[in-house]
């Protein structure tokens, strides 16, 4: 079973201080870890440099309140959380927005912004683990406009998100066709965030999820095919009835296994899916 490891940066550097190491390599090196990669805003991982765009001021570099700013345009700060601290949204750019002239009109990232000269000495670095390369998930509308207002409009107001996430899948199939191409095999697998279960269900009906996610994943899941890398798709909590739909659109891996969310036994699971999966 490959093991993967991620964490904020205040547990990655306490660790460093328990094991006695330099870097976020060592580190693996002494612990049962077989892959290396991001999530969120951690300095940890492959990803190109920003270079063009609007002037922002990106994690891990902050203003001087210990805020930063995203691609995607809203901010963030550390807050507190449960036996460390959690990267928190302070702002909500499109709050207000709810036409497709308002999402036509946002600054929305584009591949231009950065230079990706720079990833095949990033994954050279690593070493013998697989690379993952994090390239974000569709459920970052929920960052421009609110996280109830996603869940209510895209039964309220469908086009609006429709018009948000063509945007952001627009963004990832081109941005990701170019790091992949830079990175020249060096990157093992995608991986795209976006959570669908709560501990005791799915977050959201299969209904919704065929019609609003699963058509943006499948363009983004084939641009990793093309350049044959792997795809992760990362879901917390009880996502099993999930698991045909990511696996008919081309996902190679499901992380994590929550084990302790309801239908998400791990014998179930190998039964059901291990030989797709």
């Amino acid at each position: 079973i490959p093991f993967g490891f991620k964490g904020t940066d205040d547990v990655l550097v306490n660790l460093q201080k328990h094991f006695r190491v330099k870097s976020l390599v060592e580190l693996l090196d002494v612990l049962p870890v077989d892959m290396y990669g991001c999530f969120n805003n951690c300095r940890y991982g492959v990803y190109p440099e920003y270079v063009g765009g609007p002037p922002k001021v990106l994690y891990p570099e902050s203003y001087p309140e210990q805020t930063w700013d995203t691609i995607y345009g809203y901010k963030r700060h550390w807050g507190a959380g449960g036996g460390g601290r959690t990267d928190e949204v302070l702002t909500f750019p499109l709050a207000g927005a709810s036409t497709v002239t308002e999402a036509d009109k946002y600054e929305w990232p584009r591949p231009d912004w950065f230079d990706y000269r720079s990833l095949p000495a990033q994954c050279e670095s690593i070493g013998d683990y697989a690379r993952i390369f994090h390239l974000g998930g569709l459920g970052y509308v929920a960052n421009l406009i609110g996280f109830e207002r996603l869940l209510t409009d895209m039964l309220l107001n469908p086009a609006f998100i429709e018009a948000c996430f063509e945007y952001l899948t627009r963004f990832y199939v081109e941005f990701l066709d170019q790091v992949l191409k830079e990175a020249n095999r060096g990157i093992d697998m995608i991986c795209v965030q976006d959570d669908f279960g709560t501990q005791n269900g799915p977050l959201i009906s299969m209904d919704l999820y065929r019609q609003f996610y699963k058509p943006y994943h499948k363009r983004i899941f084939e641009v990793a095919h093309q350049h044959h890398v792997k795809v992760m798709m990362h879901s917390c909590g009880a996502v099993f009835d999930f698991i045909p739909e990511f696996i008919a659109i081309g996902a190679d891996i499901l992380d994590p296994l929550q084990t302790n969310a309801f239908g998400m036994d791990p014998a179930r699971l190998k039964k059901e899916f291990g030989s797709s999966l």
